[in-house]
């Protein structure tokens, strides 16, 4: 979830993030509807309840987060974020733009009078696409994969030695590849502390002090 890299804030890396909210629907049933929804329900024709997740829009909520200088610090957070429709035959198509105040999807909830407003949409459907997309996420993740280009660089004699000089100095060894590395904690370590007999020690002796790293694979890329 916190998918915002520092100092490379411009690196958009929320990928996973819109493969999750694309495999989710969520419904909002208009009180237009409200004497013949359940029929409808059966599969009348042009009658669709069901809208895509808009992940541009919804990610706005995201980002402006991360720009205040707040990050998610659990997966139940996402409870807090308003999910954006867009047509289910139209994904791309955002129906409501986001907004700081959230005032846009909330008129889209509720505004109107049995006509647009969905308060025929029981809580039972306005939460189940959270139960859909909650257990897929994390705050944190224990597997990294860095990548990198290593050079061995030479430079001549009696040249500045912040200066690079690409006419003289030269670059006599290369490596480009990846490694990827895991974060741990192991579950026989008898320092770990029995927290729930004394809660103090989730401050003084935070679980996050146990981690161990181990790399997992390591691939060196064909010059």
């Amino acid at each position: 979830m916190n998918y915002q890299i520092q100092p490379f804030n411009y690196i958009k890396r929320d990928t996973g993030l819109r493969a999750v909210l694309k495999s989710v629907l969520l419904t909002a049933v208009p009180d237009a509807n409200i004497s013949n929804y359940q029929s409808e329900w059966g599969g009348y024709p042009n009658v669709d309840y069901l809208y895509a997740i808009h992940a541009g829009e919804t990610l706005k909520a995201f980002d402006d987060k991360f720009n205040s200088g707040d990050i998610f610090k659990s997966a139940a957070e996402i409870r807090d974020i308003f999910l954006y429709p867009a047509p289910e035959s139209n994904p791309g198509n955002a129906l409501v733009n986001w907004d700081s105040s959230s005032t846009n999807i909330k008129n889209w909830w509720n505004s109107g009078k049995n006509s647009t407003r969905k308060s025929l949409t029981g809580d039972n459907q306005r939460e189940r696409p959270y139960s859909y997309i909650y257990p897929r996420l994390t705050t944190k993740s224990n597997t990294y994969t860095v990548h990198y280009r290593v050079q061995a660089l030479k430079k001549v004699p009696n040249s500045p030695v912040g200066t690079w000089n690409d006419a003289t100095d030269k670059v006599n060894g290369e490596f480009r590849g990846s490694t990827t590395i895991e974060r741990y904690i192991n579950p026989n370590d008898t320092t770990i502390p029995d927290y729930p007999s004394d809660l103090s020690k989730i401050v003084s002796e935070p679980l996050s002090a146990k981690y161990k790293w181990r790399v997992v694979n390591t691939r060196q890329f064909a010059p």
